[in-house]
């Protein structure tokens, strides 16, 4: 399993705001080649209402994990009996522009640390040695990420 690329990131996020201090939630799938990380995070932020336009900064940590990871070239590779989680730390900026008090568009962008882990598991006999060796073995590892995006927002 590759473990650099790019790919689509999706999340949707609720929260309470009380003037210009957030507290919510954020669940977020990333879709890179052979796998998704997904991340559930509790979110605190600050914004600077500087009229239509918005600057916040946010603080997010959380669950992470893995789906549907895959062994390109196992034949018979079973992502079911692999099970990658761990935690997760997001600083992120957004700025925002706000077209009426409910609508916001805007861009943003985050930095985020993560911290995984795995218990080793058993593949099918159909499996290449070198693979099937590699996910019986207990693993770890640290890794961290750059996400940029546009956003939507509505306000109630």
């Amino acid at each position: 399993m590759e473990d650099t690329g790019s790919g689509l990131a999706l999340g949707v996020g609720a929260g309470v705001r009380v003037i210009f201090s957030t507290l919510g939630g954020r669940l977020r799938l990333l879709r890179a080649g052979g796998w998704d990380l997904w991340t559930l995070d509790a979110e605190v932020g600050l914004h600077l209402p500087l009229g239509a336009l918005e600057p916040s900064f946010t603080f997010a940590a959380g669950y992470a994990w893995l789906g549907a990871p895959s062994a390109e070239g196992a034949t018979g590779f079973d992502a079911d009996a692999v099970d990658v989680d761990g935690l997760d730390a997001r600083l992120g900026a957004s700025l925002d522009y706000y077209v009426n008090p409910l609508l916001s568009f805007g861009v943003r962008t985050s930095f985020e640390a993560l911290a995984l882990w795995r218990s080793g598991s058993a593949q099918p006999a159909a499996v290449p040695a070198a693979t099937a060796e590699t996910y019986a073995r207990d693993g770890n590892g640290i890794g961290f990420g750059v996400t940029f995006g546009a956003n939507a927002g509505l306000h109630f």
